[in-house]
């Protein structure tokens, strides 16, 4: 494979277009644009190979991987990354999909309409982030969506119940965990929730159409500091690896999670490189917390990766203590003492408004794109 025509991509991408397909079922800070992913699959992958990101996020790589048929791979410790990546990246026909929105949408409807009963689940401080209209419409939603039989299709109905959540609630955004009115009319919560499958349905219609091969990913949660094994290593991987004191996932998508069933509580603990993890330790103590989280997960990425295969990373600079951390050369310090040997490297410049890291805490000017060799 040419890896030296990876030296004219011009990595900005200005004017390619990054929410088609199903790309824009689920905001999600921080994500690379699909076609990062694709043009490094087009030079260091064949169709049927394997392609894994360990750090999956909402799945753009593994979207991407299952576009150009490639048995794609997503591994995240955040339930609700696996949960969108799932639905993004599974293929489903389009017309029972259809249908079954439909079907779905009528019966909350009607719930709705006919005032029935419905169970609100016990979650910390509802009352203070969502009115009282939202808690009820969200509450139908999800008793609705936990009877749906079919795994591939409650995850569908689950991702787009999450991607409203903020929207309907106090919160300011995705990516300001502040409280601001935002008082839901009698009905809105539906209507957001019908609008929202309804695009998501023509997302999928034209992912399924553009799929060749139907290949359906393998998607789970795993805390990669921990041993494991895929059941087939992969040929390459793609993945944004985590920055250190970045960002805070568990905490903006915090009552996502709980209505979801999910732990956020746990996540605030589990993250690897999350800001508030960060605070009332020394940067000493954080940059080594941060270097053995990693190098336990380069082990596993290792280990899991045929030779000759390529490890891709997506990856930009951090703050800690006012201090910039230039994540690029400590990975590639990290990945001395595996089998992972510097390949490429290549950098492109972003438009920091589409970056959503506080900026207190990140700078979103340029990052860098590493090759490594196994």
């Amino acid at each position: 494979m040419e890896s030296d025509h990876l030296d004219f991509v011009d990595w900005r991408f200005e004017d390619a277009k990054t929410n088609k397909f199903t790309h824009d079922y689920h905001p999600y800070p921080a994500k690379f644009i699909p076609q990062i992913p694709a043009t490094l699959m087009k030079y260091f992958s064949e169709k049927g190979d394997v392609v894994w990101d360990p750090f999956c996020g909402c799945g753009t790589a593994v979207v991407e991987a299952i576009r150009k048929d490639r048995h794609a791979v997503g591994t995240d410790l955040n339930p609700l990354a696996t949960l969108m990546t799932r639905s993004k990246a599974t293929p489903l026909e389009p017309e029972t999909l259809g249908n079954n929105v439909r079907d779905h949408l009528d019966d909350v409807k009607r719930a709705h309409n006919f005032q029935e009963e419905y169970e609100v689940p016990d979650i910390p401080k509802l009352d203070g982030w969502f009115s009282d209209n939202a808690i009820r419409e969200l509450s139908i939603i999800k008793g609705y969506i936990n009877e749906v039989e079919d795994d591939s299709l409650q995850d569908f109905f689950k991702t787009g119940f999450s991607s409203i959540i903020v929207n309907v609630s106090y919160q300011d955004s995705n990516t300001r965990y502040t409280r601001v009115d935002n008082e839901m009319e009698p009905g809105e919560t539906i209507r957001k929730y019908e609008n929202k499958l309804n695009r998501m349905v023509r997302g999928m219609e034209d992912f399924y159409n553009d799929c060749d091969e139907k290949y359906t990913p393998t998607v789970f949660s795993q805390d990669l500091r921990e041993d494991f094994t895929l059941d087939e290593k992969a040929d390459l991987i793609i993945t944004s690896p985590p920055y250190p004191n970045a960002y805070d996932y568990h905490l903006y998508h915090k009552y996502r999670m709980f209505w979801l069933d999910m732990k956020p509580r746990q996540m605030k603990h589990d993250e690897i490189g999350a800001h508030l993890v960060y605070q009332n330790r020394s940067k000493e103590e954080n940059m080594e917390t941060f270097r053995e989280n990693m190098t336990a997960c380069l082990r596993n990425l290792e280990k899991n990766t045929k030779e000759g295969g390529r490890l891709c990373m997506v990856i930009g600079d951090s703050k800690l203590e006012g201090e910039i951390v230039r994540n690029n050369e400590l990975m590639k310090e990290l990945a001395e003492d595996t089998a992972f040997e510097v390949e490429k490297e290549f950098f492109r410049n972003i438009d920091s408004t589409k970056k959503t890291f506080n900026p207190e805490n990140a700078r979103a000017k340029k990052e860098a794109i590493l090759v490594f060799e196994r």
